[in-house]
């Protein structure tokens, strides 16, 4: 059997907050409905799309769009797939 040593991920662009000195992805946390920012490496854009290389666990929630607009004392809330469909 063989196995992949690490599992591309890509994200779109707009995930990506570039503010700081570093770029950063926004965590969701469904408990307290907020988001928080936190440090990454990704690879160059390519066609509106970043590859993650770190900086992310498996199973966290990562906000994919407006992270350039994010700060940490905004009261969010998930939205559902029937929810999306409707915008």
């Amino acid at each position: 059997y063989l196995y992949a040593e690490r599992i591309a991920v890509k994200l779109p662009s707009s995930a990506v907050d570039n503010r700081a000195d570093a770029p950063r992805l926004w965590i969701y946390d469904p408990e307290t409905g907020r988001a928080s920012p936190r440090e990454v490496t990704v690879g160059p854009p390519i066609a509106g799309q970043v590859e993650l290389q770190n900086g992310v666990e498996f199973g966290e929630r990562i906000i994919l769009a407006g992270a350039d607009q994010l700060d940490e004392s905004m009261q969010l809330y998930e939205m559902h797939d029937s929810e999306q469909a409707r915008m």
